[in-house]
């Protein structure tokens, strides 16, 4: 409890200008400056990319049994209903073809999100995770920088020597250097995470190349028929209402 006192009474002074505080090296304050603004970004990363999974993976109810996603409602609602119409209704074919495709739309979006969340999330969640345990040990350092200069001040203000004041200020200058280099270790590691979170963008950019290039497959695909027959169509009813 003493000890608590004390190292309270040091944070007041010190915050009231009373007493000076031991302050970390130059270089320790430049990469601690670096690991926060990565810290920041990952988090608006993070909460920006679960917004972009979280709206393509939303789901609605088709019945009181299945749940899916709205463009794959839309695709079944064109598909059976352009399956009501008699089989030679251009209307009925085109609603029915244009469901088709958005279901498969649907089924690659499924794909693309799976693998967002299986990858790059993953791996943002990861460096998160590795932020997290840097500023817990970032708090410890703290602890011991503070009890350090603690036992520092006493001695100071002793006017006599003190031989156990003085191996106390020895024994928390160990703990105070120790926690330090625990934290540079931890901030070491998240700047040299940065090869795997270029693989995990990498790996992001690669998906939605796919899920585009996929999407795209099944719309020029519709389009090499579907729009043909309906134009054509259309051109043949003009001639016969001009004949």
């Amino acid at each position: 409890m003493t000890k608590k006192i004390d190292r309270l009474r040091q944070w007041t002074s010190e915050k009231l200008g009373n007493e000076q505080k031991t302050q970390e090296s130059e270089d320790f304050r430049e990469l601690e400056y670096e690991i926060t603004m990565r810290y920041e970004g990952t988090e608006r990363l993070h909460q920006s990319m679960a917004l972009y999974v979280r709206n393509l993976s939303k789901r609605r109810e088709l019945d009181e049994l299945e749940k899916t996603s709205p463009i794959d409602i839309l695709g079944q609602a064109m598909a059976i209903y352009g399956d009501e119409f008699v089989a030679d209704s251009t209307y009925g074919q085109a609603l029915y073809r244009l469901g088709v495709a958005n279901q498969k739309l649907a089924r690659h979006q499924e794909i693309f999100v799976e693998r967002i969340n299986k990858n790059f999330l993953e791996g943002i969640e990861k460096s998160i995770a590795q932020f997290k345990d840097c500023q817990a040990a970032r708090k410890k350092l703290e602890y011991r920088r503070l009890a350090y200069d603690t036992a520092l001040s006493k001695v100071q203000k002793t006017k006599r020597e003190d031989a156990r004041l003085e191996e106390e200020v020895r024994a928390q200058r160990i703990k105070y250097e120790e926690a330090g280099e625990d934290v540079v270790r931890k901030m070491n590691s998240i700047r040299d995470a940065e090869s795997d979170n270029l693989a995990d963008l990498v790996d992001f950019f690669e998906a939605e190349c796919e899920y585009y290039e996929r999407c795209n497959e099944v719309l020029v695909n519709l389009r090499k028929n579907w729009v043909s027959e309906y134009v054509n169509t259309l051109y043949c009813d003009c001639l016969e209402l001009r004949c």
